[in-house]
């Protein structure tokens, strides 16, 4: 789990991970689907991966992603949690057959 900065007037979140050890990195971009209704977002990590998620709202203030591609990790979501107004909590998980969930970050 990461926890970031999201001020009012910026469009970006800033993360930083929780953990200062913690080698694995991703840079990407999201953005809304109009015909879709969901956020589309693309990723590349350091380990040279692309990912691809689709996005939906899961309640007022979480943001839950969703990995479409590669499919052969598509139990893995990231979630983004509102906890206040100026604090966004990142979360990755992989969620297993009975699902369950278990924190990759």
């Amino acid at each position: 789990m990461c926890e970031g900065l999201a001020g009012p007037k910026e469009r970006k979140l800033i993360c930083q991970p929780t953990s200062p050890d913690f080698p694995y990195q991703v840079r990407g971009g999201v953005a809304f689907d109009a015909a879709s209704r969901a956020y589309q977002a693309c990723a590349v990590n350091n380990l040279g991966n692309l990912l691809l998620y689709k996005g939906l709202w899961e309640d007022d203030e979480t943001l839950v992603f969703t990995l479409v591609y590669p499919q052969h990790q598509a139990d893995t979501r990231v979630s983004y949690i509102k906890v206040s107004d100026d604090t966004v909590r990142m979360t990755l998980e992989r969620v297993d057959q009975k699902g369950g969930t278990r924190n990759l970050l």
